[in-house]
């Protein structure tokens, strides 16, 4: 007598795979376990391979575009400079433009005119060391309350004193205050203009440097160190609310972002052909040195 299987553990498939005819008589059908007829062992396998995969491309798109928000709608942090969204259409078009954000071999472009090429000329009116006619002009585009300023602020000394007589290569400072992150960073650029106006170029250098080290950057504070620096208090105060100086911090503002400038600190070297380099971020006096070294040949 032939046994009944339990309906719970196995079912009969009628089909040609599970029963055969042989000389006419046809075969009892071979039981199959009816949960191993949802895929064949190999595509099983091949299932789950499939799952595995789509699940970390889940993932992986997910942190990316996690990512890119944040980006986006914060501010961006690197561990050399402070960096601030593009936020309005005319800056979104700039970043549109073809440009170079970091560090480039002098003589090499891309599509196009970059936006460095936009930097305007170095003038007797900028506050410069070194020579008009230097063979490589180094531009530094500086917000004075940025903390990565501060510590990129004595590589600037570095390489005035590197390059003492001012004939092979002479740093600029222009002023970029970034609003948003530093409140009080625009003040401190008219105060040092201020400085400048109604002291001199050197006391312009001393008072920045004096500045940057404290980074205390109150009201109270910037007319002490402007006093003893030998600027007259009642001048000083005045010269402060004055446009002149204003208009001067916000020409280098313009300046800095038509030629590319995203955060600070931000650098851009005019080479001896006229060609020039934007470096972004407080880059070690080393990263220049080799470069500068390079050209001077």
């Amino acid at each position: 007598m032939e046994q009944e299987l339990p309906e719970s553990e196995f079912s009969v498939a009628m089909t040609p795979e599970a029963s055969s005819t042989v000389e006419g008589e046809t075969l009892i059908p071979t039981p199959i376990d009816k949960h191993s007829r949802l895929l064949p062992e190999g595509q099983k396998s091949d299932f789950k391979k499939i799952l595995f995969f789509g699940c970390c491309s889940c993932l992986v798109l997910y942190l990316f575009t996690t990512f890119a928000l944040w980006a986006f709608f914060s501010k961006v942090k690197t561990s050399s400079g402070d960096f601030f969204p593009v936020t309005t259409p005319s800056e979104r078009a700039l970043n549109e433009t073809p440009s170079t954000l970091f560090k480039q071999p002098p003589g090499t472009s891309t599509l196009g005119k970059r936006l460095e090429d936009n930097l305007q000329p170095v003038t007797s009116h900028d506050h410069i060391i070194g020579s008009l006619n230097a063979k490589i002009t180094v531009v530094v585009f500086s917000d004075i309350q940025c903390p990565y300023c501060k510590s990129f602020h004595p590589v600037i000394r570095q390489l005035t004193d590197q390059y003492k007589d001012g004939t092979d290569v002479a740093v600029v400072f222009r002023h970029f205050p970034i609003d948003a992150l530093h409140p009080n960073a625009r003040k401190a650029a008219i105060a040092t203009e201020c400085v400048s106006s109604l002291g001199s170029e050197n006391k312009f250098w001393d008072y920045l440097g004096e500045l940057m080290v404290s980074q205390d950057l109150s009201g109270e504070f910037l007319t002490s160190a402007a006093v003893k620096f030998g600027i007259d208090k009642g001048k000083f105060s005045s010269c402060l609310t004055a446009s002149a100086p204003a208009k001067l911090v916000e020409a280098n503002v313009q300046d800095g972002t038509t030629s590319g400038v995203r955060g600070t600190p931000s650098s851009i070297i005019i080479w001896p052909n006229g060609s020039k380099t934007l470096m972004a971020g407080g880059q070690p006096f080393s990263t220049f040195k080799n470069m500068l070294e390079e050209q001077l040949k």
